[in-house]
């Protein structure tokens, strides 16, 4: 998941149209999706990945300017593959983001001891993770009038995608907020689910289901709270 303020705040684009490529490894489908979307909309060239193996066989085929990685994966996972990376001379420098929900500090200690160059909690503060790919691939970024400066001091947070496609005001969507909060606050984390598969319309089931999966993946009713309690709504 992505989460930000502001989304007038975004960069339009990669100032002087340079070409920069980017790796993003997770196994949840539509957080790939959803965080690929973001960055090709500003004109980063971007594959996906769903387990580190896969990873590898990319950074086999093609090169990348930077890998964003989650750790909590099949086959390979994200400290594997870090480790794997820095084994190989050609991807010593290659710089490494990795975007976690790991709660536990070892684990952001652990990445970075590996070679990781920046450790991002998820859901995901989008302008950080554009800012530090600014700062680790040295690109300036542009917005319609202007260069942005790409220091994480220089701006507010940005909004988050997809909860901007719910429209908050709605009474349906309200008393989807209101259901599903009540049920994680009595940790129901079954019965959330069961409200999601129960909504009628297909897009408005899509962006509920975007906006929480990655805390229902997690089993994390604490975070179903603080998602929706951060809402303006």
């Amino acid at each position: 998941n992505i989460r930000a303020s502001d989304v007038n705040s975004l960069p339009q684009a990669i100032a002087d149209n340079r070409s920069v490529a980017l790796l993003i490894v997770d196994d949840n489908s539509q957080n790939r999706d959803f965080l690929a979307a973001l960055l090709r909309s500003i004109g980063f060239n971007v594959d996906e990945a769903g387990d580190g193996q896969e990873a590898l066989s990319c950074l086999e085929r093609s090169e990348y300017d930077l890998v964003i990685t989650d750790l909590v994966m099949p086959k390979i996972d994200g400290f594997e593959l870090i480790a794997n990376i820095r084994q190989h001379p050609a991807h010593l420098n290659l710089p490494i983001i990795v975007a976690s929900a790991s709660a536990f500090g070892d684990d952001q200690v652990r990445s970075l001891a590996l070679g990781a160059n920046y450790f991002i909690p998820k859901p995901i503060d989008s302008f950080e993770l554009i800012s530090k790919i600014g700062d680790l691939c040295s690109i300036t970024y542009q917005s319609n009038e202007t260069s942005i400066d790409n220091s994480p001091d220089s701006n507010e947070a940005l909004a988050e995608p997809i909860s901007l496609m719910i429209d908050w005001s709605t009474p349906d969507n309200q008393q989807i907020k209101t259901a599903i909060l009540e049920a994680a606050t009595l940790g129901q984390l079954p019965k959330i689910t069961r409200i999601l598969d129960a909504i009628d319309d297909a897009e408005r089931k899509e962006q509920w289901q975007n906006l929480l999966s990655e805390a229902l993946d997690n089993q994390d009713d604490e975070a179903v709270i603080e998602i929706l309690e951060s809402k303006d709504a």
